[in-house]
């Protein structure tokens, strides 16, 4: 609903987020993201989409943690493999 909304040049679009193996599990995606809105934010950027594999539980696991929405899996544009879509308006 709020995704058919948004402007494309109001919105901040996290790619991917590569953490080292032996710093997994920590946390830091998380971390690292809310900064992230943080700092979009104090620039006047409220809407946020994010991408994970539909395999990758932790990525997505990681993502509703700082309060994205999973909206569903399916083809994106700029990869031949199905992703999970998430949506947050942080405000």
């Amino acid at each position: 609903d709020n995704l058919v909304k948004i402007k494309p040049e109001e919105t901040i679009f996290f790619n991917n987020t590569l953490i080292h193996k032996n710093y997994r599990g920590q946390g830091l995606q998380a971390k690292l993201r809310k900064e992230t809105i943080r700092f979009y934010n104090k620039k006047g950027f409220f809407n946020f989409i994010s991408t994970a594999s539909p395999e990758n539980v932790g990525s997505k696991k990681s993502l509703q943690k700082i309060g994205m929405k999973h909206l569903g899996d399916g083809k994106v544009p700029y990869s031949k493999n199905p992703k999970s879509l998430f949506y947050l308006y942080s405000y």
